[in-house]
C-alpha cells in the first residue's frame, strides 16, 4: 500500500471484525527525504533454518506534533522518539529516511540508542545509501557504553559474512549478548543450541527470555516441550497448540482451515478473528487476507464481512497443511525475531554489559 505524501500519513489500520473499520493516524508532519553520502554495498541475506517473526508496526507517537516541535529545538530524547515513531510506521521509504535523519541527529548528541539504530540503519541500507563500515564504528560505540542490543546487531553483521572465523566471531558476540542481558540476543542463542541438538541448553536460554516476556522464545519453549512429550498430534491440534501460544502463523494457518472448512467445519466468522489476530501479530499474509476481505462491502448489517465474496477468496486459497508438507514443516522450526531495534525505546543505558573486558578466545 502507498501512502500520499502529504502533511499527515497514516500509520496503521485496524479492523474491527464485527463491521466497521477504524484508522489510526500518527500526525507526522511530512519531511523531505534526506540523502547522505556513503557507500552503497549490496546486502546478502543469510538463509537460516527459522523463521523470522515481524512484530507489526504500529508504535504511535503519544503527541507528535509537540514531539516534533520538541525535537527541532534539539531536545535530544524527543529527536530518537521521533526517529523511532518513524521507524514503526515505516510503511514508505520517506519515513524510514526520515527515521534515519532523527536517529543521526540524536546520535551527533551522544544518546547510544540512536548511536545504536542509526549504526543498525546504515549497516542495512534502510532510509538511505548503505555504509556497512560507519554503521559498525556506531554500534561498537554503541557496545562501549554499555548496550548489549549493540552487541547482538555486530554478531548478526559478523554471521552476513562467509567463513569460518567470522561464524566463530559471530557466536562469540552473540553469546556475549546473551548473556548482558538482551532478549533477543537470548531467543537467538537458544536457536543456535536448538540447531546444534543441546535442546537442555536451548531451553535454558528460552526461558530467560521468557523472563523478560519475549512470546517468541514463549513459542519456542512450548514446542520444545511438546516434542518431549512424544505425543503425536494431527496438524489442526499442533496449529491450536500454535495459536495459543501466540504464534501468528499458526493463527493463520488455522483461520485459512476454517475459511475453507479444510478438516474443520467452515466458519467465516472464526477465520476472520484468527486473520485479524494473525495480522495484528506483524503477519504479512494475514494483513493482506483481512484487507481483501474488507474490499468488498456487506450486504448483511449483522455481519463484518459478503458471504459471496469469503466464498470465492475460500476458493482460491491453497490446501491445507495435510495436503502441504512444507506448511505443517515451518511450525517445527524455531521462531526468530526481525526486528533488531524491537523495544529500543525501553532500552536501558544503565542496563551495562557486563562482559565489556572478554578478550577473544
Amino acid at each position: 500500500m502507498k501512502y500520499p505524501t502529504c502533511k499527515f500519513f497514516i500509520a496503521a489500520l485496524t479492523c474491527n471484525i464485527w463491521g466497521n473499520l477504524a484508522f489510526a493516524a500518527i500526525i507526522l508532519q511530512s519531511e523531505p527525504v534526506v540523502k547522505e553520502q556513503g557507500t552503497a554495498e549490496p546486502g546478502t541475506a543469510q538463509r537460516l533454518p527459522s523463521i523470522r517473526i515481524s512484530p507489526p508496526k504500529n508504535a504511535v507517537a503519544p503527541d507528535s506534533e509537540d514531539l516534533l516541535r520538541r525535537a527541532q529545538a534539539g531536545e535530544t530524547d524527543a529527536m530518537l522518539q521521533l526517529g523511532y515513531a518513524y521507524y514503526m510506521a515505516g510503511t514508505s521509504p520517506q519515513a524510514m529516511a526520515n527515521a534515519r535523519k532523527w536517529f543521526k541527529a540524536a546520535a551527533d548528541s551522544a544518546e547510544s540508542r540512536a548511536m545504536l539504530a542509526y549504526g543498525y540503519l546504515l549497516s542495512q541500507g534502510y532510509g538511505g545509501m548503505r555504509d556497512v563500515q560507519q554503521g559498525r564504528e556506531l554500534l561498537q560505540r554503541a557496545q562501549e557504553q554499555g548496550l548489549p542490543r549493540a552487541t547482538y546487531i555486530l554478531s548478526s553483521l559478523e554471521a552476513s559474512i562467509p567463513g569460518s572465523k567470522k561464524r566463530a566471531e559471530a557466536r562469540r558476540l552473540l553469546e556475549r549478548a546473551a548473556t548482558a542481558g538482551d532478549v533477543i540476543a537470548q531467543n537467538a542463542l537458544g536457536i543456535e543450541y536448538e540447531l546444534e541438538g543441546d535442546i537442555s541448553t536451548a531451553k535454558h536460554w528460552y526461558v530467560k527470555a521468557i523472563n523478560q516476556g519475549s512470546d517468541v522464545a514463549l513459542a519456542n519453549f512450548s514446542r520444545l516441550e511438546r516434542k518431549s512429550t512424544g505425543a503425536k498430534r494431527s496438524s489442526i491440534e499442533k496449529l491450536k497448540d500454535g495459536v495459543a501460544d501466540g504464534d501468528g502463523i499458526a493463527m493463520y494457518e488455522l483461520a485459512m482451515r476454517y475459511h475453507k472448512g479444510d478438516g474443520l467445519g467452515r466458519d467465516y466468522i472464526e477465520a476472520l478473528k484468527l486473520y485479524q489476530k494473525s495480522a495484528d501479530r506483524g503477519h504479512k499474509p494475514a494483513q493482506e487476507m483481512v484487507s481483501l476481505i474488507m474490499s468488498r462491502p456487506s450486504s448483511d448489517p449483522k455481519l463484518p464481512f459478503s458471504l459471496s465474496w469469503m466464498a470465492t477468496l475460500a476458493d482460491r486459497l491453497p490446501g491445507g497443511a495435510e495436503q502441504n508438507q512444507n506448511s505443517t514443516n515451518v511450525f517445527e522450526l524455531p521462531r526468530r525475531y526481525e526486528d533488531a531495534l524491537s523495544g529500543l525505546i525501553n532500552v536501558s543505558t544503565g542496563q551495562v554489559d557486563q562482559n565489556k573486558n572478554l578478550q577473544n578466545k
